[in-house]
């Protein structure tokens, strides 16, 4: 989960919601090798509200990086890591110290990379992590690929698809469906830091928004757009 909020960061630096998660296959010695595809939300980048971290890191799985956000984005798009410098935000945290950043990042590229092919048929023994509860859109898509299991942080208390507002991942919820088999769900599990990198985010204007939806002041008003 540490590895994943590091990967959220990027999502933030990109003025992404800064929810990302990783595949990972069972292994006695875990290691980053395990991790066979990873996502983080590229919605604004690449302006299609699927494009969720989940989404994108079972296209990934599935496609050998060849996913619908790789055909618009280039990989070097995808990798940047400047922070936008704003006055009224305060700089995000840095990535725990207990990760090692290099190899982290060296796996990552290498899912990015052309040559890279997934070492999975099926994703029926693998764990994903995520920093918040799947969305409903989500859950249901990592029902349909068999996900084995699915560890999150914080609950999404109006989209979430793992028990705050249905559950997906239950099979019962599929009762004409025998092809929906559930998965596990584990909650809680570095909320207190997804929670904090997320306000993070939420503190900021998304550019990108409708002005309806855009940043409100301290008051609950709409900040007003200078000229």
């Amino acid at each position: 989960m540490n590895a994943v909020s590091e990967v959220a960061h990027i999502a933030l630096a990109l003025n992404e919601v800064p929810i990302a998660c990783l595949i990972v296959e069972p292994s006695t010695t875990p290691s980053y090798e395990n991790i066979v595809s990873y996502g983080h939300n590229l919605v604004n980048a690449t302006r299609d509200s699927s494009r969720h971290a989940e989404i994108v890191a079972i296209d990934r799985a599935l496609s050998g990086s060849v996913s619908s956000d790789m055909l618009r984005l280039s990989p070097s798009a995808i990798r940047t890591t400047t922070e936008k410098s704003s006055s009224s935000t305060t700089p995000p945290p840095p990535p725990p110290p207990t990760i090692n950043s290099q190899q982290l990042k060296t796996r990552l590229d290498l899912i990015l990379s052309p040559s890279y092919s997934a070492t999975l048929s099926s994703l029926s023994d693998c764990t994903l992590y995520v920093n918040c509860e799947p969305c409903v859109m989500c859950a249901a898509a990592l029902a349909k690929v068999r996900i084995k299991r699915v560890v999150y942080g914080c609950k999404n208390d109006r989209f979430g698809g793992c028990g705050s507002l249905c559950s997906m991942n239950d099979s019962s919820f599929y009762p004409n469906d025998s092809t929906h088999i559930g998965f596990e769900v584990v909650g809680g599990v570095g909320a207190e830091p997804a929670i904090d990198l997320l306000k993070n985010f939420y503190v900021q204007e998304n550019e990108l928004a409708p002005i309806e939806k855009r940043a409100r002041d301290s008051k609950g008003e709409k900040r007003k757009r200078s000229k």
